[in-house]
């Protein structure tokens, strides 16, 4: 893979049918309204426009159903609800914290947590951890992922990303969201939530695709306790109970 972004002035337009599976977007909003409350999650429903449609779009299963259209309008509502700096601190919480439930019972999944278990090159160990997110991800949504090593670290390459798809063009990347599920993903299939992962490409920001850098410790361990997520900083009112994510356990 060719990691290497190339900017561009406009992006494409989005190919017909942007869809991803009903179960995700359960677990994620499942995530979300334990941030938010109950009250907070029929808000952002009410904002978005979804409160009577939202039923008849979920399927709970892995069928690529959900249109991007719908999550993108639960994206705005919470944007608008919580602020910028709130959407960046829920979105990263609940990518997160959802990925066990989103992810955790594909067979694919459960199968490499068990081999991760008995591998002890933590090289390879990333490689596989970040190999099986991408295919989840592509099973699941439209979503094409690519995975490549650099040297200890890793890339994840995302076409098609439902996080920031259709957004308007901004200046920084925004895939809260992407890069909380794949922190989760570390953390589940590896065991240890040392890891940084930033966004260093987005679409929303120009880019022709949206892509993660993940390293590993000592690296990682620099950002430790500065509120820091990867590509974003929160401010010291949102720092609570992010802080703790990028702690040593």
């Amino acid at each position: 893979m060719n990691s290497q972004s190339t900017s561009s002035t406009s992006r494409q337009p989005p190919p017909v049918g942007l869809f991803l599976s009903g179960r995700e977007v359960i677990a994620r909003l499942s995530a979300l309204r334990l941030l938010v409350g109950h009250p907070g999650m029929l808000a952002i429903l009410r904002r978005a426009g979804l409160t009577d449609s939202l039923a008849g779009l979920l399927v709970n299963n892995w069928e690529k159903t959900f249109p991007y259209a719908a999550y993108q309008k639960i994206i705005a509502a919470v944007r608008e609800i919580y602020g910028e700096r709130g959407y960046r601190a829920l979105a990263y919480r609940a990518g997160k914290n959802s990925f066990a439930e989103t992810f955790g019972g594909l067979p694919a999944v459960k199968t490499a947590k068990e081999q991760l278990a008995q591998m002890g090159d933590e090289r390879l160990r990333l490689h596989l951890a970040m190999q099986t997110l991408a295919e989840a991800m592509e099973g699941t949504s439209i979503q094409r992922v690519e995975v490549s090593l650099r040297g200890l670290s890793a890339s994840l390459r995302v076409d098609f990303c439902f996080e920031c798809w259709d957004s308007p063009l901004t200046h920084e990347p925004i895939c809260y969201g992407l890069v909380g599920s794949a922190r989760g993903a570390l953390a589940y299939l590896l065991g240890r939530d040392d890891y940084l992962v930033r966004e260093v490409h987005c679409t929303a920001a120009g880019d022709d695709f949206c892509e993660l850098e993940i390293k590993p410790p000592p690296e990682a361990m620099r950002g430790r306790g500065l509120g820091q997520t990867g590509f974003l900083t929160l401010p010291p009112d949102l720092r609570a109970g992010v802080d703790e994510d990028t702690q040593e356990q």
